[in-house]
């Protein structure tokens, strides 16, 4: 099959070159667009208990609006001029807008404090709110002369979730700005010439164009996450470039042995580009099994990942090889004077390998040392998804300022309480009974430990002491007065069927005593004996508890499926049993390692600029598939050069020193520009992306620069021609293997 891949890119280039020259332009034209469609959010499960109990909240409740911008006026001079005029232009300029559908202010705390604060409901969806917030923010700049004075912050859900938006942003204008001309340094360095160095930039770039446009046309059908454009940039670049690094250093390989280019392409197709297809194949497959959770996140991950590494393998067969028939031997021009050094000259390889070949087992062992080095941090491990997200955000954003002073004003238990959900199956919460399971329930939940106060519609009226002075109260519910009506339809569901108890903690809703007290409540409300009123329990809290529950009871499952399609995968490129088993575990090893480096870095705080924080429960399940993938990446490209030189020999010893030769320097110049491009992204905003960045930087270290330059080329030596051992296989013998050299 390949062998006709790159006879046909030899015959015809230009036609090749022109296909993908068209979905360029239609890329650029659509691809653009992908921002606008991808969805925030992401972390909770709507088939949960809380999530569940969300969904009915927000549909069934008047005032508690699912998008709810909070609007933070300060007064900059510190002084008592009139909040009023201010606060009326807001709330006029935020009427004229459609998604507007109620507007309330709060000015309790202008003496005291000098800040009052504006509520918007807005009445549309998340990508529908995050452009409101974007069109609120441009029309308050043009309104600075009107609010010369105050300082407005844009805060609450939408605001918080642009802002995280604009972070994600700012992480691939990052890899924009201080990655790829680190990588295209790295790549003179390796090349020596700047028109090979530029192809695979060019391959990265073009992959990513790409994929955005493919899954553009894919948002229709499925949700996706605005942090989708960071995966894709985080692993277009990292594979693109890499892949076009092998196939075009075997490509000047073969014009340096015999000049001739379109067997130069066939060749480096044949080889190098069958060990970039089972590479990338290898990838793709191990993201599909992040499918299986069935989150926004998990499932941004998998479409982003697996679409952008099949558009960098199609690129990197087809579209390169076609370029570089038509450039033959002009891809060395422009070569870098100041690089000296022989491009083949692997005499330095050569004696690295064959001096720890000597000492096989001394270096071995070293080897699997130093690649655990940090494996017995992994007792320590604590994960969580983030609760109150505004503390995500960078360190000045105008959402965590804002959500910074309603937290300092009204406290962190009001701000994030725990809402109890009551719905009667067969009446109203006003009749009597309803009223005093409600009662009891409170009652029974206020004494508990980490609990400030209980509200609800059985504590509105400090006065009262009876369930029978509710009932009173509630049969003439028409007559109260508006602000008490108003207090009371926050509490009551439009049909009266359902209410919400706020539990206010006396803790943080992120830390572990907060979970505990969520499940204490749940176990509470499970061995009531009255049992007319089902219960939900929600509340941030409640719905991070859930999110990381279902991620936990998914890993075994993820795992599994990547294990063994991948497996599978490598026995049919490998033609071996042994050596997909090896290439898993040590892969593992990697994955367990990186893990504990990032429990050493950012749980135990040794991370500069963060502080001790549990990771988030995303990040191992998403640092194992997409690990797990790149590893196999090095493993596939060395291993298939090792059997294509025992096919030729049929000495184990000497193919391992040739393909070691052959591709330790491609391998480490990729190595080099993984982590380059990975490690960028430690200088990301959110902790997700930061963590996932630096994880699969420190495992592309230690898995280039100690797994495939000790371990692998040392435990291939120790298994001999057990590497090659295929059961059931007709033959056994070097003839059997000759025959599925062109697989």
């Amino acid at each position: 099959m390949f062998n006709r891949i790159g006879r046909f890119t030899s015959v015809y280039p230009k036609t090749v070159i022109l296909i993908w020259a068209v979905l360029l332009v239609l890329s650029l034209l659509f691809g653009t667009k992908l921002k606008e469609e991808l969805s925030i959010g992401g972390f909770s499960d709507p088939q949960s208990e809380s999530g569940v109990a969300d969904g009915i909240v927000k549909n069934q409740f008047a005032g508690l609006s699912a998008q709810r911008v909070i609007v933070v006026v300060e007064n900059k001079n510190k002084n008592n001029q009139p909040f009023s005029t201010i606060i009326q232009k807001i709330e006029d300029q935020a009427k004229e807008d459609k998604l507007v559908e109620f507007t309330a202010h709060d000015i309790s705390f202008v003496t005291e404090k000098h800040r009052a604060y504006v509520y918007l409901n807005l009445n549309g969806s998340d990508n529908d709110s995050m452009k409101f917030v974007d069109r609120f923010k441009q029309q308050l700049r043009d309104m600075k002369s009107e609010v010369e004075g105050f300082n407005i912050l844009i805060s609450g859900g939408p605001g918080i979730y642009y802002d995280i938006n604009a972070a994600s942003t700012k992480s691939v204008t990052n890899v924009e700005r201080i990655g790829l001309p680190i990588v295209f340094l790295l790549l003179l360095f390796v090349f020596r010439s700047a028109v090979a160095a530029l192809l695979p930039l060019l391959m990265g770039v073009i992959s990513i164009l790409v994929t955005m446009a493919v899954i553009y046309f894919l948002t229709p059908y499925m949700q996706l996450s605005t942090l989708l454009t960071s995966i894709v940039t985080m692993l277009g670049l990292g594979v693109a470039i890499d892949y076009a690094l092998f196939i075009t250093q075997r490509f000047r390989e073969e014009m340096d042995s015999h000049q001739d280019k379109s067997l130069a392409i066939v060749n480096a197709v044949a080889s190098s580009g069958r060990s970039v297809f089972f590479a990338g194949l290898t990838i793709a497959i191990s993201l599909i099994s992040l499918l299986l959770p069935n989150t926004l996140l998990f499932r941004s991950v998998a479409v982003g990942g697996f679409v952008v590494v099949l558009v960098s393998i199609f690129a990197a067969i087809t579209l390169l090889p076609a370029i570089l028939f038509l450039l033959g031997k002009n891809v060395e021009l422009l070569k870098i004077p100041v690089f000296k050094l022989k491009r083949n000259n692997n005499n330095v390889w050569r004696k690295i390998i064959t001096f720890m070949m000597k000492r096989t087992i001394s270096f071995l062992i070293l080897g699997l040392v130093l690649v655990n080095i940090f494996l017995p941090f992994i007792s320590q491990i604590q994960m969580h998804v983030p609760v109150a997200a505004f503390n995500e955000l960078p360190d000045g954003s105008d959402a965590k300022l804002g959500m910074e002073a309603v937290v300092s004003d009204f406290g962190i238990g009001n701000t994030f309480p725990i809402r109890i959900l009551l719905q009667s199956q067969d009446g109203s919460v006003y009749d009597k009974d309803s009223l005093q399971e409600i009662y009891d329930i409170a009652s029974s939940v206020e004494p508990l430990s980490d609990v400030s106060k209980v509200m609800g519609i059985t504590s509105l009226n400090e006065q009262f002491n009876s369930v029978e002075q509710y009932e009173a109260l509630y049969s003439k519910v028409d007559a109260l007065p508006t602000n008490v009506q108003a207090s009371i339809k926050s509490l009551v569901s439009s049909d009266q069927k359902s209410t919400l108890l706020y539990v206010v903690p006396s803790i943080a809703p992120n830390t572990e005593k907060a979970r505990d007290l969520v499940v204490e409540i749940r176990d509470l409300l499970s061995r009531r004996s009255n049992q007319k009123l089902v219960t939900y329990v929600s509340g941030e809290t409640a719905m991070g508890l859930d999110y990381d529950n279902k991620i936990m009871h998914q890993i075994p499952k993820i795992i599994l499926v990547s294990v063994t399609l991948t497996f599978l995968l490598l026995l049919v490129a490998f033609r071996s049993v042994l050596l997909p088993l090896k290439a898993i575990v040590l892969n593992t090893l990697v994955t367990v390692s990186s893990l504990g480096f990032l429990i050493y870095m950012f749980q135990n705080g040794h991370m500069p600029g963060t502080h001790p924080q549990a990771l988030n429960v995303n990040t191992p399940i998403l640092l194992f598939c997409i690990l797990f993938g790149l590893s196999i990446d090095y493993e596939v490209i060395i291993v298939s050069r090792i059997r294509e030189s025992y096919l030729r020999t049929g000495n184990n010893d000497e193919s391992i020193v040739d393909g070691f030769v052959a591709t330790a320097g491609m391998i480490n110049g990729g190595a080099a520009i993984m982590i380059t491009v990975f490690g960028v992204f430690m200088f990301a905003d959110i902790q997700i992306v930061q963590e996932l960045g630096v994880g699969l930087a420190f495992a592309i270290l230690i898995d280039a620069l100690i797994v495939r330059t000790i371990v692998v080329p040392l435990s291939m030596k120790l298994l001999g021609r057990l590497n090659w051992w295929l059961p059931f296989s007709k033959s056994k013998s070097r003839d059997s293997l000759s025959r599925h050299k062109n697989i």
